[in-house]
């Protein structure tokens, strides 16, 4: 098989190719759409620069993107989410990334998860704590940039997260005052909006449920976590 050039990336790309070597050189700033379309062409044509270790670094931002939607105004608002961050800061260190953080709240007009993506060209994306009304995972998943969610996303999208099994949790936090004669439980969980939360009210219907008592919603109180 003849081997892919330069030129057959320009092509496919639509760009000239004195754009494709500034892409793999990094030496002129490109903007982050057709850096990230050359890049898709390259994959698609299984593209082996010349000097492929040299190549392959250029072609690296060592950048790690971390898109946080909140339903607050202020992370500094919730204690979730500074354990969190310190923890990927500290991960990222050692491998010798650097972070690059957004937050996106509902009153703000800022910019999609493709643009974030789009400006900044990291190498990967952490999505944390996804929203229930959201299309996060939608757009990543039609990307070509690796993903990982922080918090389980809708049952039915295919992708790689990381989190606690929150049924599991809030049922067996509930069982056990049960378990002790406890029936009127006050219950604080987080706010609503959340995918987590949805699955925290699964965990203690299922245990009011199983003690066939009738859950009060009065009992359920959404809140964000605080010190």
């Amino acid at each position: 098989m003849d081997r892919v050039t330069i030129d057959q990336i320009a092509k496919t790309a639509g760009v000239s190719k004195s754009t494709v070597s500034y892409v793999l050189s990094g030496k002129r700033k490109i903007s982050g759409v057709v850096v990230n379309r050359v890049r898709r062409v390259m994959e698609e044509l299984n593209y082996t620069p010349r000097g492929l270790g040299a190549a392959q670094e250029q072609l690296k931002t060592r950048i790690v993107g971390l898109y946080v939607p909140i339903l607050q105004e202020r992370m500094s608002d919730d204690f979730f989410y500074y354990p969190l961050i310190e923890g990927v800061l500290d991960s990222l260190n050692e491998q010798h990334y650097r972070l690059l953080l957004n937050k996106q709240t509902s009153s703000m007009n800022s910019k999609s998860i493709n643009d974030f993506i789009d400006d900044h060209i990291p190498e990967g994306i952490i999505l944390m704590n996804p929203l229930e009304a959201h299309s996060y995972v939608d757009s990543l998943q039609n990307g070509t940039i690796p993903f990982v969610t922080i918090g389980t996303p809708e049952m039915e999208k295919d992708v790689f997260y990381v989190d606690i099994d929150a049924i599991s949790a809030t049922y067996r936090a509930a069982r056990y005052l049960m378990d002790r004669g406890h029936t009127r439980i006050l219950n604080i969980i987080a706010k609503k909006g959340y995918i987590q939360t949805v699955q925290l009210e699964k965990g203690l219907r299922l245990a009011y449920k199983e003690e066939k008592i009738s859950l009060d919603p009065g009992y359920i109180v959404h809140s964000a976590m605080s010190l």
